[in-house]
């Protein structure tokens, strides 16, 4: 992975990378068996190649800001693996959804529970939010607390998630 690392930060056009463990359904289920120790020593070096200056960081306004969100959201995924529970407060269903081409409305991409379908609810989203289905699925995230490695969403539950910024503002401050 070190090699990687390096032969990417070395390209030319590449302005910024990462890596995602693998999740989903996938043709061969002995992928996601992965070294969460080789996952750990990984995301260290990507972190120590930013803190030191030798990969880059996004070109846009609150690019820092980003790094540092990636920095967090990389060790949230790590631990949530590792623990195999929720750290912080999971926003599926309220802040991201998931739409289908059928009109099916999930909380994440991840999750089996369908909220319901726009075409019963007159195309008004914001109304299949409100229904009793809706309801039930957003309570059992709640309760159940619901966990997984899914980028996107730990992006979301970072940012809209107060109890993350003093970890944040550190990271940022370390680049």
């Amino acid at each position: 992975m070190d090699d990687i690392i390096d032969f990417v930060n070395d390209l030319d056009n590449i302005k910024t990378h990462t890596v995602s463990l693998i999740r989903g359904d996938v043709s061969n289920g002995s992928m996601k068996n992965v070294e969460m120790e080789i996952y750990h020593k990984t995301i260290r070096k990507l972190e120590e190649n930013l803190k030191k200056k030798i990969a880059r960081t996004y070109r846009f306004r609150g690019g820092r800001l980003k790094a540092a969100q990636d920095i967090l959201q990389r060790r949230l995924i790590y631990e949530t693996r590792v623990q195999k529970r929720q750290l912080i407060p999971c926003f599926a269903g309220r802040l991201n959804l998931v739409l289908t081409e059928t009109g099916a409305l999930y909380p994440c991409e991840s999750f089996d529970k369908k909220m319901g379908n726009v075409r019963d609810h007159g195309y008004d989203i914001k109304r299949l939010l409100k229904s009793e289905q809706a309801r039930k699925v957003l309570g059992e995230i709640r309760e159940n607390k619901c966990y997984c490695t899914h980028e996107c969403y730990l992006m979301t539950n970072i940012i809209f998630n107060a109890s993350t910024y003093p970890s944040l503002i550190k990271e940022y401050i370390q680049l």
